[in-house]
């Protein structure tokens, strides 16, 4: 074992690791930076072993867990949910950051009643997938989205999830395009899979030739189809 940031790193954010071309890892990771909540990127040289640790962006608002993936071309993409403070910031957003040389490309990818819980993946083109989810206004269920960026910007879909209560995001996209999402239903104590029947362009109003499908894997029901989401 070998330690990586030994100052300053928020507890309460969970780590992220994805791994280069190379092999070489690659941690997303939140930490305070004077005073101020900061996403944090370490990546181990593989000539010297040394950990090289980098400030991306500040985040305004509780702890979140950035989430990391690499391109074929071994490109980092971060993705982080920022909810957002009663004053200066009244409504969350979720960020999408690219590295670009020595910089970074940082856009919003959508905002709203975020929560810091969101999950990045990249399809084979290297185009980044983001899912998130909008808190409830009370204590209903909340609504799981999805956001696909192509040459055109971003897309950002709403999935339904009738009476149901989601969180822990993890997502995937297969060789085919095809995301598939999983998630823990708080309500009825359920672990549920979404799959997309079709590979995107992703619409702002879905047709309904592209339905999703949930599966549940930890529930006396074994497979629910759902009809059009749009």
């Amino acid at each position: 074992a070998e330690t990586v940031a030994t100052r300053d790193v928020c507890p309460n954010a969970k780590p992220a690791l994805a791994l280069d071309r190379a092999g070489g890892p690659h941690i997303s990771f939140m930490a305070t930076i004077a005073y101020v909540r900061t996403i944090m990127i370490a990546t181990s040289s593989t000539a010297t072993g040394a950990w090289d640790v980098e400030a991306v962006a500040s985040a305004i608002g509780a702890d979140t867990s950035p989430a990391i993936a690499l391109d074929a071309n071994s490109v980092v993409h971060l993705a982080w949910s920022a909810p957002g403070s009663s004053s200066a910031v009244p409504h969350g957003v979720v960020r999408h950051a690219m590295q670009e040389g020595t910089g970074w490309r940082i856009e919003v990818v959508d905002a709203g009643r975020l929560i810091p819980d969101c999950a990045l993946a990249l399809d084979s083109d290297g185009h980044p997938f983001i899912a998130l989810l909008d808190s409830p206004r009370d204590a209903g269920a909340g609504q799981l989205r999805l956001a696909y960026r192509d040459a055109a910007g971003w897309h950002v879909e709403d999935l339904d999830a009738p009476n149901e209560q989601p969180g822990w995001l993890s997502l995937a996209v297969g060789h085919n395009g095809r995301p598939s999402l999983s998630y823990y239903d708080a309500i009825a104590g359920d672990l549920r899979i979404l799959d997309r029947a079709s590979a995107p362009p992703i619409a702002s109003t879905p047709p309904a030739s592209l339905p999703w499908q949930t599966y549940c894997i930890d529930c006396p029901r074994a497979f629910d189809s759902m009809a059009d989401h749009s």
